[in-house]
C-alpha cells in the first residue's frame, strides 16, 4: 500500500513537470518566460491550465538559472535525482 502511494505521488510529480517542460518545448513565449521569470510562468500556466506542483518542485524550479531549455532540463534532472517529492500538490498562485 505504501509503495503504491509513493509510486503514484512520484508519477503525479513527474506528470506535472512533464507538462511544464512540454509547454516550454512547443511554445517559445512560454519557454522564454520560464527561463526569465519561472514564478510567472508557473503562475500563468499554459493554455488556460495551471500546473499542480509540490512545494519542493516549485522551489527547485525557482532555483534554476539557465539560458536555454537544455540547461534548464539538466538542472531540473540533477535537482530531482534521488529526491522523492512531497506531494502536497497545490496550484501555483
Amino acid at each position: 500500500m505504501l509503495t503504491t502511494t509513493l509510486q503514484s505521488r512520484t508519477a503525479a510529480g513527474v506528470g506535472e513537470i512533464s507538462r511544464l517542460m512540454a509547454a516550454a518545448v512547443v511554445n517559445q513565449g512560454f519557454r522564454n518566460l520560464l527561463l526569465t521569470n519561472p514564478a510567472m510562468a508557473m503562475k500563468s500556466g499554459y493554455l488556460g491550465e495551471k500546473f499542480l506542483l509540490a512545494s519542493d518542485e516549485i522551489e527547485l524550479i525557482l532555483s534554476i538559472r539557465a539560458s536555454n531549455l537544455t540547461e534548464f532540463a539538466a538542472q531540473l534532472v540533477n535537482g530531482r535525482v534521488g529526491v522523492l517529492p512531497q506531494r502536497n500538490q497545490r496550484e501555483v498562485n
